[in-house]
């Protein structure tokens, strides 16, 4: 489809988005075996061999689990091994921080003020601005 529109514009160069990965030109160009993998699982199993403090434990809780869930479809057990998976990525994260995640941004740094006015006030014994 993409082809034909360029050919039809006759256009002299074209800027593909975000590396081609929209228009799936990257895509195209994985092999079979790529292709076949899923997306989800290798980014978490990357993310936990990367971040965990013990990357192991996550296969482990997921077996451990498994008897609770028996009659989980192929979707609920893929999305309860990515979440097993990235159980323990946070650790690092000051613990009053890892509730909020990364999913906004500002929050975090309203967080991180916060903490460094309690810094602040246990280190001069000044009251920290509001």
């Amino acid at each position: 489809m993409l082809e034909r529109v360029l050919l039809a514009c006759d256009l002299k160069s074209v800027t593909i988005s975000a590396y081609g990965l929209r228009e799936g030109l990257l895509y195209e160009r994985l092999s079979a075996e790529e292709r076949a993998l899923d997306p989800l699982i290798e980014f978490a199993e990357a993310m936990n061999l990367r971040q965990a403090r013990a990357p192991a434990h996550a296969g482990e809780m997921f077996e451990w689990m498994t008897p609770v869930f028996p009659d989980e479809t192929a979707d609920m057990r893929r999305v309860r091994r990515a979440v097993c998976l990235f159980s323990d990525i946070a650790w690092r994260r000051h613990p009053d921080d890892r509730a909020l995640g990364r999913v906004q941004p500002g929050a975090d740094r309203a967080v991180c003020r916060h903490r460094s006015s309690y810094a602040h006030f246990d280190r001069d014994g000044a009251v920290p601005p509001s």
